[in-house]
């Protein structure tokens, strides 16, 4: 099975003064490629392969541990351009890995030690260099103890869930969400990109506008 790979596209700006227009600035783009396919989640940041314009990322890895009782619900808001993956497991806490990635060449690690994640109250954020969206980006690996709650959101990256347990929200602007093997209570929105479901079993809502 060739494997499943996510490519989010930036456009820059034309910078138009008077009637004269400047070149413009060459497109950027980064892509996912998880080893083994969509059929298998990633177990670390290694099973990822992220590009940047053809090129491989330079990726370091950071993993943060919370209970179930410092996050009754498990919100997770990755930065514009990321995504989320999220497994199921038998453990009591949450693990939360931060797979950072930064175009190489000049500035990379300097991009990388602007990269940060944040979990307060829990909430998952991350955080990097501001006015250099298209130079790096942060895809987030979580393993989820059983009845969980957790709601996520993406603006323009991809969600999955597997072998997950609980009670979930998710919604996607311009990604694709896939399940695979949930069970409990589900609530499954996206706005411009498909949803597909596979072997889950409970109560599941979906809505999808243009997907």
């Amino acid at each position: 099975m060739r494997p499943h790979t996510f490519c989010l596209i930036f456009a820059s700006a034309l910078m138009v003064v008077g009637l004269a227009a400047a070149p413009a600035t060459p497109r950027h783009h980064h892509s996912v490629n998880i080893s083994g396919g969509d059929r298998r989640p990633a177990n670390d940041c290694s099973d990822l392969r992220i590009r940047f314009d053809d090129r491989d990322a330079v990726v370091r890895a950071e993993t943060r541990t919370l209970s179930k009782a410092e996050a009754p619900v498990l919100k997770v808001h990755p930065h514009a351009n990321g995504g989320t993956q999220m497994v199921g497991w038998d453990q009591n806490n949450y693990s939360v890995t931060a797979c950072k990635a930064v175009e190489a060449g000049d500035g990379a690690e300097g991009r990388l030690s602007g990269i940060t994640m944040s979990i307060e109250n829990g909430s998952v954020s991350t955080h990097g260099p501001s006015g250099e969206a298209e130079h790096w980006t942060v895809y987030l690996l979580i393993r989820t103890p059983k009845s969980a709650t957790v709601e996520v959101e993406t603006l323009n990256g991809p969600i999955s869930f597997y072998d997950v347990d609980g009670k979930l929200t998710a919604h996607a602007h311009n990604g694709p969400i896939s399940m695979r093997n949930f069970s409990g209570d589900a609530d499954i929105s996206a706005l411009n990109g498909p949803i597909s479901v596979e072997g889950s079993s409970g109560s599941l809502r979906i809505r999808t506008e243009n997907g």
